[in-house]
């Protein structure tokens, strides 16, 4: 049977499992707070799970082994082991209690107690921005993983994925997309180390690539050069601590969301910690090692030299030479990253829009009804934003810059 048929049924099953889960959890969304908060029940199990769908997203599926490619095994694991480590561990540790006890459900809504109404505002208005740039970032990922297993047009890709995203984050919210992190991440733990084995298993080990690597030294230089160090432009180690790691990190109201919907600070620190472990071990070092096949093994095959995949679509390309069941497996592993990434950052921006913007600056005295259906029209307009930004140059890549801006 022909690849992209077995990727087309495949991808219609994972749908029917979105909407399924969508339709199941709807019963638990009374309110606005249940709606971007699961009503404040998560699980340590649950929420590390959920961290780990954020790390284990388009974002690193693209970018990991891309920035292998660019600069060497070290730029691609010096990114993951910043977020995993910079963002999401230390993160844990030093503010799960203070937001789980402040009782605010977004990070706007303590600036405000902490400083004044015009800095939650600004916040609030900055914070939609960047997770709009997040959600794209997520969509685009999947387009370029699809596009280059499949070779079908882009702009079809990124309608089809972002219509899926908007419905089913529109049906039940976190919810939904809790359950879902639990079956993205079962993909992935089994699909990504399973796609590095087979690789060696073709190919050889750490040895194999650094022999066939043509850009220099395979530990720290890629066909771009060596990743920059304290250099204040995009991509840098100082960057990616400052802006990614700190910046939008730290500053992200879905990651508040995912500390603030834990049963308790224990719950929240834990999680947080685990999952980034989990996520160096599992997902950031075999997908660096992923485009350093890449880049040892079909380096002709690259835009960098003259090819036609885009070093952000390298999962999809190693997907189509593996046999199509598997290959297709391995696109919808990236697909489900993606969708469960996205569907967090529209669920965090619209938090943020309809508590801090609209029931703060609109309508003070709307109720929980009134809330609630604000919070999916506000969905769908963050969604048209988003499809706009998706047309952004440069791809993954720069949309991740423009997100850290």
């Amino acid at each position: 049977m022909d690849s992209n048929v077995v990727f087309i049924i495949i991808f219609v099953i994972f749908c029917a499992f979105l909407m399924s889960a969508g339709l199941i959890s709807k019963r638990g969304v009374k309110e606005s707070s249940d709606f971007v908060l699961a009503g404040r029940e998560i699980s340590t199990p649950i929420n590390t799970v959920g961290v780990c769908a954020i790390g284990f997203a388009g974002t690193t599926v693209t970018l990991a082994p891309g920035f292998t490619i660019q600069y060497g095994l070290l730029g691609g694991l010096g990114w993951g082991c910043i977020y995993a480590v910079c963002g999401l561990l230390i993160f844990g540790l030093l503010y799960a209690n203070f937001i789980r006890r402040s009782g605010a459900q977004t990070l706007p809504e303590f600036l405000e107690m902490r400083y004044d109404g015009h800095t939650r505002s600004v916040v609030a208005i900055t914070s939609v921005i960047g997770m709009c740039g997040i959600m794209a970032n997520n969509v685009v990922s999947s387009v370029d993983n699809i596009a280059a297993f499949t070779g079908w047009n882009r702009l079809a890709i990124t309608a089809i994925i972002f219509a899926v995203i908007i419905v089913f984050t529109f049906v039940s919210g976190l919810w939904a997309t809790t359950i879902t992190d639990l079956f993205q991440v079962l993909i992935g733990v089994i699909v990504v180390p399973a796609t590095f084995f087979l690789l060696a298993g073709k190919f050889g080990w750490l040895d194999a690539i650094t022999a066939n690597w043509s850009a220099g030294n395979f530990m720290n230089e890629g066909f771009v050069g060596a990743l920059p160090g304290m250099k204040f432009t995009y991509p840098s180690i100082f960057n990616f601590i400052v802006c990614f790691a700190v910046a939008l990190v730290w500053g992200n109201n879905y990651y508040w969301m995912k500390v603030a919907n834990c049963r308790s600070e224990k719950v929240a620190r834990n999680s947080f910690v685990a999952a980034a472990i989990v996520l160096i071990v599992v997902f950031v070092l075999p997908l660096c090692l992923i485009g350093g096949y890449m880049g040892a093994f079909y380096p002709d095959k690259l835009t960098l030299n003259g090819g036609t995949v885009l070093p952000t679509g390298t999962y999809g390309f190693i997907a189509s030479t593996f046999i199509s069941l598997f290959g297709a497996l391995v696109v919808i592993s990236a697909v489900a990253a993606s969708i469960s990434t996205a569907s967090t950052s529209a669920l965090g921006a619209s938090a943020v829009a309809n508590r801090d913007i609209y029931q703060r600056l609109i309508n003070p005295k709307a109720d929980a009804k009134t809330s609630l259906k604000m919070s999916k029209i506000i969905m769908l307009l963050i969604g048209v934003v988003t499809f706009v930004l998706c047309q952004f140059p440069g791809g993954p890549t720069y949309l991740f810059a423009f997100a850290n801006c």
